[in-house]
């Protein structure tokens, strides 16, 4: 699939290649990562959703807090250009565990394809 980010659909350009891949569960929940982009240092976006079987139809959007010790990066004079390092799927799957306990951000829909 190709993901867009934006607030407005109107304004979508540029997609990237994305993958959705399954990190394991927490209680009665799957934990999932929306991979964008197709090498290492690609961007995640940490889903949940209730474990059962059938069609993926919509995804809890977890928190995006980074533990302080995985900060990253320079800043250039005024602006910030901080991220969260992760090195491994082990610690992704932490982060995801932590983050399915508190308030999801939102919700992610999938809706049919148009004709």
């Amino acid at each position: 699939m190709n993901v867009a980010e934006g607030d407005d659909p109107e304004t979508f350009t540029d997609s990237r290649p994305s993958f959705l891949v399954e990190l394991g569960r927490v209680g009665t929940k799957e934990l999932w990562a929306l991979q964008m982009g197709a090498r290492p240092g690609s961007d995640y976006i940490l889903l949940a959703r209730p474990a059962g079987k059938g069609a993926i139809e919509r995804f809890e959007v977890l928190q995006r807090r980074c533990p302080k010790a995985r900060m990253g990066g320079p800043s250039l004079d005024i602006l910030m250009t901080g991220y969260c390092s992760l090195n491994t799927q082990g610690e992704m799957l932490g982060l995801a565990h932590r983050m399915a306990k508190l308030p999801p951000l939102g919700v992610m829909t999938f809706e049919p394809a148009s004709p």
